[in-house]
């Protein structure tokens, strides 16, 4: 590694979320940013693994793998393959397309070592620049590419890593929360590669243990039978307890999920009122029937009646004022959130994770047309026990984080359940057990 420097990290990070939402990112000001010391590696270790991963990549596009593990081996590689890559190289089976993606990291390697002008982190570019990076077509050695190499500064480096951060966290916020802003930037797995190189840089971890979860949700998915229940008493409020009940259920694994027990455990801080959570539900209720047609001053008129003006949000207050019928982007997924709050407060029976919303709620919920009161549906409302709902918050931890895990990785997703419903479910319960507002509630994984 080279020179250990102190990071200017404050600033490296104003200007990575400046730089993020001027390319319309969602932005996150609470990621931890990096650390306050960091270098970066050496000359040798950026032209090594380069040259691994444009083999690879080139025997992912069709390549001979034997004549590329021939050049590998000639240039003293093969031990500087990852296992994934030496047994794709080595095997005459494997699927290269695990590999396709990563060729987005040569890219970044090779501005790394200043070969590159710029780097944009969100944009896919040609792997393969024509006589390039020396490679097993041509047969050609590296030496002389080695004395091309002028690495960047680490600060220089610092500064792109911690932009990829933040535009990683944007990436996997849009694709559970705003799947259509997706089309105007490159694919997840694309900001992923970008992702890595520099965090790679920045680390003295191999490269396929680079923890680009790190301020993500970084566990690695555990594929196998979840742990056994050794039925040791304990408190039913516990997080232990909590987190057993999710795996030891089998819920999640059940409908498919893949499994983290490392997950941070949920916690019980200062929970809403039943009061409170009725009032949610019915302002998210009046939102919704708003963009089914029923005129602005209808809701308006009985939201007043309510007695609910404070309960609503700022940006629902903003829907309230907007003129237009069309669905706000926002209200589009309310019925989900109603539904885990009705459950919550005992109007449904179940909250089923392998299904959407159900249609039973149309007979509990008052009739805004008719001037209907919510006076009925607050004398039937009763919460839950909170073991009951730290449960199923605990529940959609795991699950979504385990949607975000096949989105980056471009695993098939798991579950017969839109990744919309998680994330509004999860809203929803993690609201109920803490003090934040409803728009302030944080579902990072």
């Amino acid at each position: 590694m080279a020179t250990t420097i102190t990071l200017p990290v404050e600033a490296i990070r104003r200007e990575s979320l400046a730089t993020a939402k001027s390319l319309g990112f969602p932005i996150n000001e609470s990621l931890p940013p990096l650390g306050e010391r960091a270098s970066t590696r050496t000359v040798d270790e950026i032209v090594d693994r380069l040259l691994c991963l444009n083999a690879v990549a080139m025997c992912a596009c069709g390549f001979d793998r034997a004549q590329a593990h021939a050049w590998l081996s000639k240039e003293n590689l093969t031990d500087k393959l990852t296992a994934l890559e030496r047994h794709f190289i080595e095997g005459d089976t494997g699927n290269g397309d695990l590999f396709l993606a990563e060729i987005e990291s040569i890219d970044a390697l090779l501005w790394a070592g200043g070969m590159e002008r710029t780097l944009d982190v969100t944009s896919k570019r040609d792997p393969f620049p024509p006589t390039r990076v020396p490679n097993p077509s041509t047969d050609e050695d590296s030496n002389l590419f080695r004395t091309w190499i002028r690495p960047r500064s680490t600060l220089e480096i610092a500064a792109k890593c911690d932009l990829a951060i933040c535009v990683h966290w944007g990436v996997r916020n849009a694709v559970l929360c705003y799947p259509k802003l997706l089309l105007t930037w490159g694919p997840p797995e694309i900001i992923e590669a970008r992702h890595r190189a520099p965090e790679w840089l920045l680390s003295d971890q191999p490269w396929q243990e680079i923890p680009l979860d790190t301020r993500l949700g970084r566990d690695v998915a555990i594929h196998r039978q979840p742990p056994e229940d050794k039925g040791t008493p304990e408190s039913t409020t516990s997080p232990e307890f909590v987190r057993r009940q999710s795996l030891r259920m089998r819920i999640a694994f059940n409908l498919g999920y893949p499994i983290n027990p490392g997950l941070p455990f949920v916690a019980l801080r200062n929970p809403k009122s039943k009061d409170e959570a009725v009032s949610r539900l019915l302002c998210l209720f009046a939102i919704g029937e708003r963009t089914e047609g029923i005129g602005l001053r209808k809701v308006r008129a009985w939201l007043k009646s309510e007695g609910l003006q404070k309960a609503v949000t700022r940006d629902e207050r903003a829907c309230l004022e907007w003129s237009s019928r069309r669905p706000h982007p926002f209200t589009l997924y309310n019925v989900e959130s109603i539904w885990t709050l009705a459950w919550a407060l005992g109007l449904v029976e179940e909250l089923d994770f392998g299904k959407d919303a159900g249609d039973d709620l149309s007979g509990l919920l008052p009739d805004i047309k008719k001037d209907e009161s919510g006076a009925a549906l607050r004398a039937k409302a009763t919460l839950r026990p909170w073991e009951e709902i730290l449960a199923a918050c605990d529940l959609t931890d795991c699950i979504h984080w385990a949607i975000r895990e096949a989105n980056v990785k471009g695993w098939k997703q798991a579950g017969k359940v839109h990744p919309y419903a998680i994330t509004e479910r999860r809203r929803a319960l993690k609201w109920l057990i803490c003090a934040e507002a409803w728009n302030e509630i944080w579902l990072d994984s």
